[in-house]
């Protein structure tokens, strides 16, 4: 079904080099700027937050840090129904009763996520105006009591206005932020929900919620993978009009990919949930913070899609999986690759990544280079998407060796399985990887030789400015 690029035997040495971070970022990241999403529709499922694979998942994709939002199109019907109140048969609505915010709140100090709730953007008063009071404030006064949500952030609604302009959704989200400094010490983050306002309309947005709001975020899928091109691949800059649209009215004001995922609508089960999928997911991986974005969720970690259909871009799967009723959770090849990428890969992209060699093999290999985890050490990122091994033989002001390879490969590129350094990958159990950090193998050989139809990280030790700050 799929092809990578079949050129022979590589044809000549390819040589990379990087600027140091030239235009790109002036600070670190946030620790949380690898995140991942619940929608809310799995919570209409009755979704189980205190299964034991669940828990330790997402725990392993958490550290340093990471948000976990639970939103989407589905937040329309979410409602709080206190203590005691009903968990299910809620008409129109998603009922999320004391009892199961409580479970949530023990699912995110478990994992240690900080948790971003979406909030229903349809509770409009009398006037027509959105009022938290009709529901919100009983759920916020509620986590306040309880102790909760120091660290959290708040959003309300999804994509879109409601059917408002641009101006008139941006005081409701200035609503919540007068609601929410009502509770001390729980999370006083606002994050705007606005993807898909366009044009004036997001401009308007970003305007009337200007010194309330925090993050503001956005939605973006694909390039689709089901038809594969690394050249559609490599041309993503998913962040730079977003990005440049709110420094012109906000500088300061962090970015947020809230929704990516290698196609919309629940993606494609057999191709987003499969070690092809990791071309792309590389690639947003590193494309979205190089592009001006400060933080990046994959949707989702599991579950349901608001089309009520199972998703296909989950991190573990099967598809639509609730409660164990379609089998045991598992994660998919995207898990292991998130998981390596937390481990290896620093805060800080470095700029201006350049290749030089034969262009056949150029074209088809998708290079980054950040700072590394680990000071003095920098990592560079990289998908290979030819049916040969490609030779390279420098890298700009680094020492080819000793350096440590993890080469992510797979029997076939639909599997839904993957190998490190030849090695299948694999949790226990209880979804615990049997060795962590994960080991990577060291090479004191040159030149290196990035294998046929992979993609994976290569650390070197080296002392970059751009590094230390």
């Amino acid at each position: 079904m799929f092809a990578l690029l079949a050129i022979g035997p590589a044809t000549g040495d390819i040589t990379l080099s990087f600027n140091g971070n030239k235009g790109l970022l002036s600070a670190p990241l946030p620790v949380e700027y690898v995140s991942f999403n619940i929608d809310s529709s799995s919570l209409g499922y009755l979704f189980d937050f205190k299964d034991v694979r669940l828990r330790n998942l997402v725990k392993q994709i958490t550290a340093p840090g990471a948000w976990l939002r639970i939103g989407g199109t589905a937040s329309v019907g979410i409602a709080f129904t206190g203590v005691n109140g009903r968990r299910n048969g809620c008409p129109g609505h998603i009922c999320i009763n004391a009892e199961y915010w409580d479970e949530i709140a023990d699912f995110v100090a478990y994992t240690g996520v900080r948790l971003l709730f979406d909030f229903s953007g349809k509770w409009y008063n009398a006037a027509g105006d959105w009022d938290p009071t009709l529901n919100v404030t009983s759920q916020l006064a509620y986590t306040q009591s309880k102790g909760y949500g120091k660290n959290w952030a708040w959003q309300m609604g999804n994509e879109g206005t409601g059917g408002h302009n641009g101006s008139t959704w941006g005081e409701f989200f200035n609503v919540l932020k007068k609601a929410i400094a009502q509770y001390p010490g729980i999370g006083q983050t606002l994050n705007g929900a606005s993807s898909s306002v366009g044009g004036m309309s997001a401009q308007d947005f970003v305007r009337a919620t200007k010194g309330n709001l925090d993050i503001y975020s956005f939605h973006h899928y694909g390039p689709d993978i089901k038809d594969f091109s690394m050249a559609n691949i490599k041309k993503a800059n998913p962040c730079s009009g977003p990005r440049s649209m709110v420094d012109s009215i906000a500088p300061g004001v962090l970015l947020a990919l809230e929704e990516s995922a290698c196609a919309a609508l629940g993606g494609h089960d057999g191709i987003c949930n499969r070690f092809i999928d990791g071309y792309y997911w590389i690639h947003v991986l590193t494309a979205a913070a190089e592009t001006g974005c400060h933080i990046l969720h994959r949707q989702d970690v599991v579950g349901w899609s608001f089309t009520g259909l199972g998703s296909g871009y989950t991190l573990a799967g099967p598809p639509g999986w609730v409660n164990s009723s379609y089998g045991e959770l598992n994660p998919h090849p995207d898990w292991f690759t998130m998981v390596l990428f937390k481990q290896l890969v620093g805060f800080m992209p470095l700029g201006n990544v350049s290749l030089s060699g034969d262009k056949s093999e150029i074209d088809n290999i998708d290079p980054h280079v950040w700072c590394g985890s680990k000071k003095g050490s920098v990592v560079f990122v990289y998908s290979n998407a030819h049916t040969s091994d490609i030779h390279l033989t420098s890298v700009s002001g680094l020492m080819l060796t000793p350096r440590t390879e993890y080469f992510l490969t797979a029997p076939s590129l639909t599997a839904d399985e993957i190998y490190l350094n030849g090695k299948k990958m694999t949790v226990g159990n209880d979804a615990i990887l049997p060795e962590y950090p994960i080991p990577g193998s060291v090479s004191t050989t040159t030149p290196l030789v990035l294998p046929k139809s992979s993609y994976g990280f290569v650390v070197f030790s080296g002392s970059v400015a751009a590094c230390d700050k």
